[in-house]
């Protein structure tokens, strides 16, 4: 989404998004709930709500 939303491209690796994400996590991911955030591994992460 990064790239592809605000065309912003790497040179090198990074943890940008993932530090984002943790962010988001803690805000939203309610503790004894299913956590909205799924990390796909190679692929990126999904927002499931409808758990």
């Amino acid at each position: 989404m990064f790239e592809e939303v605000w065309h912003y491209r790497y040179g090198e690796a990074t943890n940008v998004i993932d530090v984002h994400i943790s962010k988001l996590r803690r805000k939203l991911d309610l503790p004894g709930l299913v956590p909205l955030i799924r990390t796909l591994r190679g692929s990126g992460y999904v927002l499931d709500a409808t758990k």
